[in-house]
């Protein structure tokens, strides 16, 4: 049992380090030169010289068309020498970092260091739950709270990034408005981190009854 249970422990780390690894390869390209940008202006800061910092700011933005009926752009196809009707799913805009309201960063950093703590702890008590299973620990009160604190944890992360989508959801609106399209938002809730902190908490709960039980028929005796 302890084997089969280290090996389904060492496949779900190998998938967490793919989406981690999937992740900053997705992000590396938008994240490197913002910390340039960042960390120039810091440096320009600390050494009181006036070092030149571009003040454009990059959003991505999820479109959706109003109607599909009518192409309103089109993209060139480099095979037929032609332009295609199109209709734009996502772009990149460039806007002054003043326009953009102070409260999305604001809100980004926050949501951003909760759900990076939220991780954290979910990653932590997963494994100080395999260590006790592996030492034979296994119904005690000890384990409910490790696996309800893995079960909040993921709610906390599902709220933190939530939190995150919708603040830059509602700043881009703010600023601007495209002809033709609306601007939505891809993946806003992240449902599938809802689902598992539930199913955590579910089995907490079935942990808890029968340390409960246990401890019932312990008495009766």
């Amino acid at each position: 049992m302890k084997t089969k249970l280290n090996i389904l422990c060492i496949l779900i780390l190998v998938a967490v380090g793919f989406s981690i690894a999937e992740a900053i390869y997705r992000s590396y390209d938008t994240f490197l030169p913002d910390f340039k940008k960042g960390f120039t202006e810091a440096l320009s800061v600390y050494t009181q010289d006036t070092v030149p910092v571009d003040n454009i700011q990059r959003l991505f933005v999820d479109l959706a068309a109003n109607t599909y009926e009518v192409y309103t752009d089109s993209v060139y196809n480099a095979k037929t020498d032609k332009w295609m009707p199109a209709e734009i799913c996502s772009v990149v805009v460039k806007v002054s970092h003043s326009d953009v309201p102070w409260w999305r960063e604001a809100l980004l950093g926050f949501g951003a260091l909760v759900a990076c703590i939220a991780g954290i702890l979910q990653i932590v008590f997963f494994f100080r739950l395999v260590s006790a299973i592996n030492k034979s620990i296994i119904f005690e009160w000890d384990n409910v709270i490790k696996l309800r604190t893995i079960g909040w944890s993921m709610l906390v992360f599902f709220l933190a990034y939530a939190l995150c989508a919708y603040a830059d959801y509602a700043a881009i609106t703010s600023i601007a408005d495209i002809p033709n399209y609306k601007i939505t938002t891809e993946e806003v809730f992240d449902f599938y981190q809802l689902i598992l902190g539930l199913g955590v908490l579910v089995i907490a709960e079935v942990f808890a009854i029968g340390i409960r039980l246990r401890e019932e028929q312990e008495l009766t005796i």
